[in-house]
């Protein structure tokens, strides 16, 4: 499975260092996405008097920026590292790539998160490289398996599966063996579809009701094909699961 949880986790603890190319653009982007209402107390009660100001002056406390209040580098530090440790805590765990080789530079001795500075930016930041070639090469592999089905002499069906993205697609499934019947709703890239996969049943297999993030369609060694799905339960996207079925064949209807 290419688009596996472990690839999406690590996208979305790579992102933000995916975007920012230095530490001070890092510490520009702590700022932007600040949300100024969130200020520790101290620093609000400090700053309170500008901060309704330039509400007031801008129309809305939404509006002010943290830079706007002029804060000094102790303060602006505290704001960075505030920003940082949210991201840790939220998406630095143990089934991202890496983990390993950045556990030490992030965490200590307690598993407490060191401050941020440019020297553990840019070690993260090599480490982004990395991802970037792994990720590079999952999507090169899922293409190049969509790209002999589409050339292949395989069944249409197996040809619509291959070629459709049921990105944010809400799917339920019935099972009525040998066949697992999944119906798509609307994606945002393809209409709704209904998929009748005629499906190898084995202990490993598990089908549930719920969203679509990413889909792939694989060609296995012995003539077989596997549906794998990165889904997440309807509205509650944290919990991200993988569903894959191996199938003979499959019927599509658009």
């Amino acid at each position: 499975m290419y688009f596996s949880k472990k690839l999406n986790d690590s996208m979305q603890f790579f992102n933000t260092f995916q975007q920012t190319q230095s530490y001070s653009q890092y510490v520009d982007f702590c700022f932007y996405v600040f949300p100024i209402e969130k200020l520790p107390h101290h620093l609000y009660v400090k700053y309170e008097d500008k901060i309704e100001d330039l509400s007031k002056e801008l129309g809305s406390i939404y509006e002010v920026k943290f830079t706007m209040l002029e804060p000094g580098k102790e303060e602006q530090n505290e704001i960075v590292n505030l920003i940082f440790r949210g991201h840790i805590n939220r998406w630095f765990n143990n089934q991202i790539y890496f983990y390993d080789e950045l556990m030490p530079t992030i965490l200590n001795e307690d598993n407490g998160i060191r401050p941020l500075n440019e020297s553990m930016f840019l070690k993260i930041k090599y480490y982004t490289a990395k991802f970037n070639i792994l990720d590079t090469e999952a999507i090169s592999a899922v293409n190049e398996h969509k790209s002999k089905i589409r050339d292949g002499l395989y069944s249409n069906g197996i040809k619509k599966l291959s070629d459709v993205c049921m990105h944010e697609s809400e799917v339920t499934f019935e099972i009525n063996e040998p066949y697992i019947i999944a119906n798509f709703g609307p994606a945002l890239y393809s209409p709704p579809m209904k998929c009748k996969f005629h499906a190898l049943f084995d202990d490993n297999l598990k089908v549930f009701d719920c969203e679509i993030n990413e889909s792939e369609v694989l060609i296995n060694d012995n003539g077989t094909f596997q549906y794998n799905a990165l889904v997440y339960i309807p509205h509650r996207c944290e919990n991200v699961c993988e569903i894959t079925i191996t199938f003979h064949d499959v019927e599509v209807e658009v």
